[in-house]
């Protein structure tokens, strides 16, 4: 874990100085569609990526709380999950989109579909199957940012299944024997 400012703080000027604040106060969904899009796919983590992560062998079942918990929680949601989900949902979900709709493809899970995948691509370092698990995760994601427009939704998305994964799981993964 490295307490490095400078990407979270482009990432937060992008957010304030583009329409993506604008526009995510301007959504006509209830309350109740909201935290319905961010549960879901939080939910939808535990099968699609927890799962095959552990049958894998890329995670081991570890709970544990830590005397880090707290700065892990700040950490991980100001400079991880506001950084990458203002990049991969505000900034390129939201861009794939717009370019798809010029072409005729009015199908917003095609932009889902290929940030997820860019998304994946970004956490090679990992290997293959993390690759996988982190595409599969970048489409729950980028999932609540087009149900519910906002990023904060996808923040949280994020947040949570970085949170069980930190507090059941090897994080990021299990060593290397």
């Amino acid at each position: 874990m490295h307490l490095n400012f400078d990407q979270p703080m482009v990432m937060l000027m992008v957010y304030c100085m583009s329409d993506l604040s604008t526009l995510e106060k301007n959504n006509n969904l209830s309350c109740q569609q909201l935290i319905k899009y961010t549960i879901v796919p939080y939910i939808c983590s535990i099968p699609f990526i927890f799962i095959p992560g552990y049958l894998s062998g890329l995670i081991l079942f570890d709970p544990c709380l830590t005397n880090i918990l707290w700065i892990w929680i700040m950490h991980n949601f100001f400079l991880v999950c506001l950084t990458e989900e203002v990049l991969f949902r505000g900034c390129l979900q939201r861009a794939i989109q717009n370019g798809l709709t010029r072409y005729g493809v009015h199908n917003g899970l095609w932009a889902v579909i290929l940030a997820s995948f860019l998304f994946g691509i970004v956490h090679f370092k990992g290997g293959l199957i993390y690759m996988g698990l982190a595409a599969i995760a970048g489409f729950l994601y980028g999932y609540a940012y087009y149900k519910t427009g906002k990023v904060v939704c996808a923040m949280m998305v994020h947040f949570a299944v970085n949170l069980l994964h930190f507090l059941l799981f090897t994080y990021p993964m299990a060593m290397a024997k």
